[in-house]
């Protein structure tokens, strides 16, 4: 006699790969960072995020797994644009930045990963910001290219320059940036990488 039932649906292994544990990994992550405690154990980090610590070894055999993936997730956020003149792109690029170095996670972050000995951490920081920083060379080259920004000026030099007080400031000041002292810097940038007519 044949089963009339409708077929079972498998059961999803509790504790899988799913997004949901990604997403809490990640917090929990973030959370220990911005505590501090940059070097966590698996233990800490299994017991604040409620996931299993096999599963964390299995997805995340090493601590730079799971920074990378942090880190990838928590710059996404992180999008510039360009806007109908460098003076705006700048500005808006710039109040970007601001308020992604601003964070209370991105400070911890920056402040461990920048007294950490470990050269595969800060070669694995650099790395993570590599797309953020091709995107904000590329906006320079395409003000050079409509004549805003002299091109004699190096994209990537002027884009460490731009990024170099916002993130002096966070980490010497360990707080978020100022408003007024933004609005001090974007004049400031802008003067100095507008073209003069």
């Amino acid at each position: 006699m044949k089963d009339s039932s409708p077929p079972s649906t498998p059961q999803k292994r509790p504790g899988g790969r799913t997004e949901v544990v990604r997403q809490k990994v990640i917090e929990a992550v973030i959370e220990l960072i911005k505590s501090g405690n940059m070097h966590f154990s698996y233990n800490e980090l299994a017991d604040l995020s409620g996931v299993n610590k096999t599963t964390l070894y299995r997805r995340w055999p090493s601590q730079i797994n799971l920074f990378q993936e942090t880190l990838q997730e928590h710059n996404k956020p992180v999008e510039i644009k360009g806007k109908d003149s460098w003076a705006e792109t700048l500005e808006t690029g710039l109040r970007e930045l601001a308020r992604h170095f601003s964070k209370g996670e991105e400070i911890a972050m920056n402040l461990s990963f920048l007294s950490s000995p470990d050269v595969e951490e800060s070669s694995m920081i650099l790395a993570q910001w590599q797309p953020i920083q091709s995107n904000f060379i590329r906006l320079i080259k395409d003000a050079q290219e409509k004549g805003e920004v002299p091109s004699s000026l190096d994209p990537a030099s002027l884009f460490t320059i731009i990024i170099s007080p916002l993130v002096l400031m966070t980490l010497a000041g360990r707080k978020p940036i100022e408003e007024k002292k933004l609005d001090e810097i974007i004049k400031v940038l802008s003067v100095l990488t507008t073209r003069s007519e």
